[in-house]
């Protein structure tokens, strides 16, 4: 049993949630969603429950199940990705090289860190949506997201390393889709990586999680101000008269 616990937005935990879905059994994968209601912080908070939220008091994490009886608790997206990628056999051959899977893992942090944590950052703390598009750090994003481009041109099939999803394409597949919501640019400048964008979201796996659970992770982060933030941006595409869907829209596409 894979039993992934995190909060309803996407932010930190999507990737994993796509990586599950597409490669274990629905019996054996359960998205537990924490409610805001819960105490988090303070005395007597699951901050503070190593068993709840892991050695390092966050979110999201992962407690295996294994066959032998074991119970592995495991915290941080990437390590989880990473664990995850050994346990169902997700890194390209030969699977135990180091050298390869360092360049899947590499693929994948800066998908995590170069795109969708920034974004996430940018909800909670930038209310300067007009300016911040011109800023360092979407410039950065812009950067990585032609990078991706370039790197998925070199592959020798539909995903960034072959025939086989990674759990780099988990993390890229949220990159884009993150980025797609909040940059006012477009990802169609990118057929390469929409036609990829589409071909993972047609994954049988996939496809069924975002049917059946799509509605409960509409938003991208807890900030209180992510709604008034969609608006107003929404607002900056009117204003640049700009085709791309009104970020309502794009969040019902995500799904």
């Amino acid at each position: 049993m894979y039993h992934l616990r995190y909060w309803a937005p996407r932010g930190r935990g999507q990737a994993l949630r796509y990586l599950l879905a597409d490669n274990v059994s629905q019996s054996e994968f359960k998205d537990e969603v924490v409610g805001r209601d819960v105490k988090w912080e303070g005395e007597g908070g699951l901050k503070f429950d190593e068993s709840f939220s892991g050695p390092f008091g966050a979110l999201p994490v992962l407690i295996h199940e294994t066959k032998d009886g074991k119970k592995v608790l495991l915290s941080q997206a990437l390590a989880i990705a990473q664990y995850l990628s050994k346990v169902l056999g997700l890194y390209p051959s030969p699977s135990d090289d180091p050298a390869v899977q360092a360049a899947v893992d590499a693929v994948a942090c800066a998908a995590y860190l170069d795109v969708i944590t920034p974004i996430s950052q940018h909800i909670w703390t930038n209310p300067d949506l007009e300016g911040v598009q011109a800023s360092e750090r979407f410039m950065n994003m812009h950067n990585m997201i032609k990078r991706f481009n370039v790197l998925l041109t070199k592959s020798s099939g539909p995903f960034f390393f072959g025939t086989k999803p990674t759990h780099a394409d988990y993390f890229i597949m949220q990159a884009l889709e993150d980025y797609s919501v909040v940059s006012l640019e477009k990802l169609g400048k990118f057929p390469v990586l929409e036609t990829f964008l589409a071909t993972m979201r047609q994954r049988e796996g996939i496809s069924r999680f975002n049917q059946n659970e799509g509605t409960v992770h509409t938003h991208m982060t807890r900030s209180p101000f992510e709604d008034y933030h969609m608006h107003m941006l929404g607002k900056l595409r009117e204003k640049a008269d700009s085709p791309v869907p009104s970020p309502s829209v794009e969040r019902i596409r995500l799904h």
